[in-house]
């Protein structure tokens, strides 16, 4: 479906897992941008078989283990690319891989995480409903309490609207009426 995809930009999507291997069937693919996110895991190897893709831009995440140098891969000499990926190493960074940073990083929690952020975010939203309601509410049946002339005035406009309504409605059916008769 996505053979024929030329550019992916997903950066700055706070995307998080790993990077599919799926990626690498994207035949026609020329740019990929993956830049400010969260995927974790190894850059998968697939990635290699593109042999059309001139930009990739996988930095400022926090992507693990060598960066794989075979294929169209081994093409890639930029640093910028892979730049700000503290578990990532192998050419072209100038962190080599040694059996102690070529392990997968430690495990952070980033879904419980986000589930206790949107969990805040429920209740404020539910607070800033209430308040809202509460505020709005009470600012027009407050006044129209607590003011006379304001309470005369609104009544006095709901029940001439009322009439205008119910003129024009009837005066509506009339018309259709009338128009049913002569035919």
């Amino acid at each position: 479906m996505l053979k024929k995809l030329i550019g992916l930009n997903l950066s700055h999507n706070n995307l998080i897992g790993t990077i599919p291997a799926e990626i690498g069937e994207i035949e026609s693919l020329e740019s990929l941008d993956l830049s400010f996110n969260q995927p974790s895991g190894p850059i998968p190897r697939s990635i290699s078989r593109l042999s059309s893709l001139g930009t990739l831009k996988l930095s400022h995440n926090n992507l693990s283990k060598e960066i794989p140098r075979e294929g169209h891969l081994s093409t890639f000499n930029d640093a910028s690319s892979f730049d700000e990926n503290p578990y990532l190493c192998g050419n072209p960074l100038p962190k080599k891989c040694t059996s102690e940073n070529s392990f997968q990083p430690p495990f952070r929690n980033i879904e419980n995480q986000d589930e206790e952020e949107d969990k805040w975010e429920k209740w404020l939203l539910y607070i800033m409903i209430i308040l809202g309601y509460v505020v709005g509410f009470w600012g027009v049946v407050g006044v129209l309490i607590l003011k006379r002339s304001w309470r005369y005035a609104y009544f006095n406009f709901v029940d001439e609207t009322k009439d205008k309504i119910h003129a024009r409605v009837h005066r509506s059916i009339e018309t259709l009426k009338g128009m049913c008769i002569h035919k």
